[in-house]
């Protein structure tokens, strides 16, 4: 078989490999599988589940890191394409299959590259060139590359991003935005009783849109587009709502430094009336911890002069050096300091891709809130609590294994149906029950009564200042009956 078709064959086996973000584990192992073929010396999957490949040459010199990312968007109107999103088909000359541009098809070449160039040359070359095959790029893009470049140290980097086939030299940054608007609920035969949070939102996003974006005379625009809103509650049954949420994406360019992004900031609550800002950087380096508490802080006093306070959400940490990405770069009495509230985010232990567990254990809620008195004064703390459970197909399998995402109210509704007994676990203070759907057994995790009763227990034995609902938008009255 000649190079090209081993090439062509190799792309579309990858391509029929579904890899959406978090879920990149059946390519990876190809990858992996390909490199050691081709007689990489070196490959390695990382912590975060990306591949990277050494290839060495005969004399030292310097490194080259060729990147592509090997997850992809995921499809969701597969029957609106012409041909299958994940087929590999070849019409009139071309491959077609999710991800085959972005960027499959260029990790494998890039992979294939690597091997012919060390084949033909015998190795005669100096340095080392190496492949990384990054994982999560498209919801968390930066923090599995970070890893890589951590790992490869590479003097030079070439990223294999479809650009119609021309050398660019930069890429524009990236940052998301989330804007909330709140109103008053009522029934939505008499609205004149409420504030619709939507209409506020509508207006809020008019005024963005009026934003003329920077230009940068190589990297083009500056782009700042609404990629996601919803509103509370949803359904709305009859409801005006009385929360909207909206998410934008925000490429930016050289030169918008972090005054630049204040100032976007400042505007916005300026336009849209809004009580305050609430800032979440979830994956902060450990190097940059006092650069984001001086950024909460100039932040602060902006606000300040406005008459509108800052937040702060907190990773749950238990200690001053925990490790993992969510965890490194949070400074608590950095962000304590510079912020006027902190929100901890006590939940997340039990989530969609880990294992079956209650979402918000109270022993570990508690740790969390023991050492965050440690470091905050109490008055400025706020206790996260969860509004929603996991439903998790079982067994449960590391890498593969995906729980979806319940209401309290659907989990209680599903277990009655079912006849379910819902068992409550003492040491987390969370109920749990079984079922069997299709020969499947499942385990959900959900809260009630119990649980809620025993987080607010927390807030009250540490005197906190008060608590925040995560996922505030599903209907579940036990928290306004409690509180």
């Amino acid at each position: 078989m000649d190079r090209d078709q081993r090439l062509i064959e190799f792309c579309q086996e990858a391509i029929r490999i579904p890899s959406p973000s978090g879920q990149e584990q059946g390519v990876a192992q190809l990858m992996k599988r390909k490199m050691e073929e081709y007689g990489f010396d070196e490959v390695v999957i990382d912590r975060y589940g990306s591949v990277l490949g050494r290839m060495r040459g005969k004399r030292p010199g310097k490194t080259i890191l060729l990147d592509g990312h090997i997850d992809n968007v995921d499809v969701i109107d597969a029957g609106e394409w012409t041909h299958d999103p994940f087929g590999g088909e070849i019409d009139q000359g071309r491959i077609y299959g999710r991800g085959t541009s972005d960027m499959k098809g260029s990790v494998t070449a890039m992979i294939s590259a690597v091997a012919h160039f060390a084949e033909d040359t015998g190795r005669d070359f100096a340095g080392e060139i190496c492949v990384s095959c990054t994982v999560h790029e498209e919801c968390f893009e930066g923090v599995s590359s970070r890893e890589i470049t951590r790992l490869a140290r590479p003097d030079f980097v070439i990223i294999g991003e479809a650009t119609s086939t021309t050398v660019k030299i930069g890429q524009r940054g990236r940052a998301e935005v989330v804007v909330e608007t709140e109103g008053v609920s009522c029934h939505s035969s008499n609205p004149d009783k409420g504030v619709n949070a939507v209409y506020h939102m509508m207006a809020v996003i008019e005024e963005i849109r009026r934003i003329v974006p920077h230009e940068h005379p190589i990297l083009g625009k500056g782009i700042l587009e609404l990629t996601d809103i919803i509103s509370a509650p949803y359904p709305g049954a009859s409801v005006v709502p009385s929360r909207c949420r909206a998410t934008f994406d925000r490429r930016t360019l050289v030169g918008e430094d972090e005054a630049v992004i204040l100032g976007q900031v400042e505007e916005a609550v300026l336009a849209g009336g809004y009580r305050g800002v609430d800032v979440d950087f979830e994956y902060a380096r450990r190097e940059d911890r006092e650069a984001l508490g001086e950024f909460v802080g100039e932040l602060r006093e902006r606000m300040h002069r406005l008459g509108r306070p800052v937040s702060v959400a907190l990773a749950p940490k238990t200690s001053d050096d925990q490790p993992g990405i969510l965890y490194e770069g949070m400074d608590y009495r950095l962000l304590g300091e510079a912020a006027d509230q902190a929100l901890l985010m006590t939940y997340e232990w039990g989530y969609s891709r880990g294992q079956p567990m209650a979402v918000a254990p109270v022993n570990l809620v508690r740790r969390v809130a023991e050492y965050a008195v440690s470091r905050i004064p109490r008055e400025k703390l706020i206790l996260g609590i969860p509004n929603y459970g996991y439903d998790w197909p079982l067994p449960f399998v590391p890498g593969e294994t995906r729980a979806k995402t319940v209401g309290n109210v659907e989990a209680a509704r599903l277990a009655a149906a079912l006849g379910a007994e819902i068992f409550f676990d003492e040491i987390a203070q969370t109920p749990y029950f079984y079922y069997r759907e299709d020969g499947t057994k499942h385990v959900v995790w959900f809260e009630d009564a119990r649980s809620i009763r025993a987080k607010l227990e927390v807030v009250r034995d540490f005197d906190l200042a008060g608590v925040g609902c995560w996922q505030i938008l599903r209907l579940f009255r036990v928290n306004w009956l409690l509180l």
